[in-house]
């Protein structure tokens, strides 16, 4: 910035709002609470937002590292538009330490929840399974809380513009930012790779244009909260993040019998009405499977896997794949799984059970329980998973486990003793990019649905067979 005290002169302000709304389950923890291990942040009066930081981190994240190419003066302007101590200036290739030190032009306030927007808070619980066993890890259960899809937070913004700045430059920055939020691709929050903390901005965007001194009048009206004009249209942007090296996996399923992933819970039962021992978890009247469940079958399937076919290292192929914390030692996951939602089935039949003594042949004295599963009927259930920065042995290996899940070898949720959690695949599609072409491939329950397209077939051979390739070598 130039040491010239004229070129500091304050030229103007730009104030952006919009409504923001988790589009998945969100949970920005606290810490551990005293009812629960993971308790969402909460406002003084218990309503729940989002700290602004964690949103200006990501979008600074998204501008400084993953936009296509800059020229000198766009860098410079960004670092402005940020503020810096040291820039790492990697569209250029330089280290800029020896550059002057800038505040951040744009402030961020935190996502309240707005003023009329109702929330619903729940509470999810989680086990972790033994790789070896099949069976809970010994005090590996843990429980969070969670804000469920559609509650509205305020979103705003304010830029502050210098004499020696590039506005329209500082408008791009604006139009990026504006679409980066509407993209839907933002997460906020814990447990990211199991689909938590997606936020989009609604189209209900103001932007609010001050030139000085020329609207400090409209600018005194704007802070004492009176109308003033806003603009016509939202700003544009010509800037493009780079693509990404993405596969997504999209399979649809039925199920065979029925279905059980325990609720932790019972809100959803009558006053006065008998509560089954288990119960499968719901969200209104719609049945759900959570990510975490879709990514902890996903990554003991891929472990079983590579274990039968004697790849060496598993333990790196997974930790790679799906992420691990280990001290201080951390690496996020590849795999990226979703909640799915889905309608038609019966909630509504209890099953009741009872234990038998395996000598007398008779029941056991207070061994009885019920349990409420999703029983097959007409539901239709979309399971969805995405793989970044991928490689073929990767893609190879996820391949393999929807295949097992395709052909009803991979159960899901609880009960499986019993027949439980059994999918019949009707469909499944593999879409993406490889980073320079798209990519699209269709399964059915019988296989390539295009078996006359010789370059798939010989695509996904070719992923298979990258598992073992560097074994036989």
């Amino acid at each position: 910035m130039s040491n010239n005290k004229e070129d500091h002169d304050l030229t103007g302000k730009i104030i952006v709002q919009g409504t923001v709304i988790n589009k998945t389950p969100l949970l920005i923890s606290t810490g551990e609470g005293e009812v629960v291990d993971f308790e969402v942040i909460c406002d003084s009066k218990g309503n729940p937002y989002i700290p602004a930081s964690g949103v200006a981190g990501m979008l600074r994240n998204s501008m400084t590292s993953k936009i296509l190419t800059l020229d000198r003066e766009q860098v410079e302007q960004l670092r402005y538009f940020w503020g810096s101590e040291k820039y790492e200036d990697k569209n250029l290739g330089k280290d800029q330490t020896n550059a002057q030190l800038c505040q951040s032009h744009i402030i961020i306030d935190n996502l309240y929840l707005k003023e009329n927007s109702s929330f619903k808070k729940v509470i999810r619980d989680s086990v972790r399974i033994d790789e070896t066993s099949n069976l809970a890890v010994h005090a590996g259960k843990m429980d969070y809380e969670q804000i469920e899809p559609g509650a509205q937070f305020c979103f705003y913004a304010e830029i502050t513009i210098r004499k020696c700045f590039d506005s329209s430059m500082f408008k791009e920055y604006i139009g990026f930012i504006i679409k980066k939020l509407r993209s839907g691709s933002c997460c906020q929050g814990a447990f990211k790779s199991s689909g938590l903390g997606k936020i989009f901005l609604t189209d209900d965007i103001e932007i609010y244009e001050f030139e000085f001194p020329r609207d400090s009048a409209k600018w005194f009206k704007f802070l004492q909260k009176e109308p003033v004009e806003k603009n016509k249209e939202i700003y544009s942007t010509t800037l493009c993040e780079q693509p990404r090296k993405i596969l997504n996996f999209l399979g649809r399923f039925s199920i065979k019998s029925s279905l059980i992933i325990r609720e932790e819970n019972l809100e959803t039962m009558k006053p006065g009405e008998t509560i089954p021992d288990k119960i499968h978890i719901l969200r209104d009247k719609n049945a759900l499977i959570t990510g975490k469940t879709l990514k902890g079958i996903i990554r003991h399937r891929a472990l079983k896997i590579l274990n039968t076919l004697e790849v060496e290292n598993t333990k790196t192929f997974i930790d790679n794949l799906f992420g691990f914390t280990e001290g201080t030692d951390q690496k996020p996951s590849k795999v990226t799984t979703f909640e799915s939602e889905f309608e038609n089935a019966d909630i509504e039949q209890v099953q009741p059970r009872v234990k038998i003594d395996r000598f007398t042949g008779g029941t056991i004295p207070g061994a009885l329980m019920t349990s409420r599963p999703v029983w097959h009927k007409g539901e239709e259930i979309e399971l969805k998973f995405s793989l970044e920065k991928w490689s073929h042995e990767e893609a190879g290996l996820l391949l393999l486990v929807m295949k097992d899940m395709m052909n009803e070898d991979l159960p899901i949720g609880g009960e499986k003793a019993i027949g439980r959690g059994i999918l019949t695949g009707k469909q499944f599609t593999v879409s993406g990019s490889d980073g320079k072409s798209d990519i699209l491939i269709e399964f059915d329950q019988y296989g390539l649905k295009d078996k006359r397209r010789k370059e798939q077939i010989e695509l996904v051979n070719g992923w298979v067979e990258s598992i073992t390739k560097n074994e036989n070598e």
